[in-house]
């Protein structure tokens, strides 16, 4: 079991999220192509599931985002049930990757932020906002 923190949640993907809807019910939701279940990142949060994973034998990591001053994204093992890659950072700083994904969640009917699923009438889903996306979208893979 993974959790990773993304902005203000902990997420969990596909398998993952299955269970977490299965064993702590929490809901399911799509976004683009994945499963995935969420709840906010809080110390409350992190020590509940911290406990509760251990409770049902569930072999976890929990990563949690860590500042930095050159605004890298970089998470960290937090929590595991395996020694061997507590305090592992996983990093990378590619703008042009965020903003794409920020895109791309938009035109997989996803809020960008909160990863919700974006009802009819959100101007997200306006005919322009799309096509312009797309459209830039495709430049930037010129």
């Amino acid at each position: 079991m993974v959790l990773i923190q993304s902005g203000p949640f902990f997420e969990a993907l596909e398998e993952d999220a299955e269970s977490m809807e299965q064993e702590l019910g929490w809901t399911l939701r799509q976004r683009g192509e994945y499963s995935v279940c969420s709840a906010p990142a809080t110390g409350i949060i992190e020590n509940f599931l911290l406990r509760k994973l251990k409770e049902l034998g569930f072999n976890f990591a929990i990563l949690r985002l860590i500042q930095t001053q050159d605004q890298t994204v970089v998470r960290e093992v937090v929590h595991t049930t395996n020694d061997k890659v507590l305090g592992l950072k996983f990093g990378y700083k590619d703008e042009k990757e965020d903003i794409s994904n920020f895109l791309q969640a938009v035109l997989n009917g996803a809020d960008p932020i909160t990863g919700e699923i974006l009802n009819e009438n959100s101007v997200w889903k306006h005919p322009k906002i799309i096509a312009d996306i797309k459209h830039i979208l495709d430049e930037e893979e010129l």
